[in-house]
């Protein structure tokens, strides 16, 4: 990388966030668009030679606990859609593609089987329901990864979803 001293390592770091909806009325389904871009590619760090991922790089949003399914049940699916959603799938050792998962803190994680190029946009889709009751304020959803690539958490802009009244 042009500008960078020999054996500098970069910081890894989000370079653009968003968050959008497809509807803001109770109880139906909504599509939570998340739209976002780092500057270090984002991916599993090893692939073997099945190409299956040696080790773990997983995204993780907080803030959507009010989409959580009405029992929260760690390990629930969700289905994802977008360019990039066959790039993550529900479990590290899982072939199954374009899923995420709920985990028992309310965050929706979804492990990368495949690296996502840096300094592009990526735009993820996620089918979640609606809560059936009209929220005092919007959730304010935040991205990061761990694992084999550490980017710290970011608040996403238009990170206030709303409910219609």
């Amino acid at each position: 990388v042009q500008g960078l001293s020999p054996l500098h390592v970069m910081q890894a770091a989000w370079t653009s966030g968003a968050v959008s909806q497809s509807s803001p009325f109770p109880g139906v389904e909504n599509v939570i668009s998340v739209t976002f871009s780092a500057n270090v590619p984002l991916g599993p760090a090893q692939v073997g030679s099945d190409k299956s991922p040696q080790v773990a790089c997983w995204l993780e949003l907080t803030g959507l606990q009010q989409h959580a399914p009405q029992s929260p049940n760690s390990g629930a699916r969700i289905v994802l859609e977008g360019a990039c959603a066959q790039s993550f799938s529900a479990a590290a050792d899982s072939d199954t593609r374009g899923e995420a998962v709920w985990e028992s803190n309310g965050s929706v994680r979804a492990y990368f089987r495949a690296t996502l190029p840096p300094n592009i946009e990526h735009t993820l889709g996620l089918h979640l329901q609606n809560p059936r009751e009209i929220q005092a304020d919007g959730m304010r959803v935040a991205i990061e990864t761990h694992g084999s690539v550490r980017v710290m958490s970011m608040l996403l802009q238009g990170a206030a979803l709303q409910e219609a009244t």
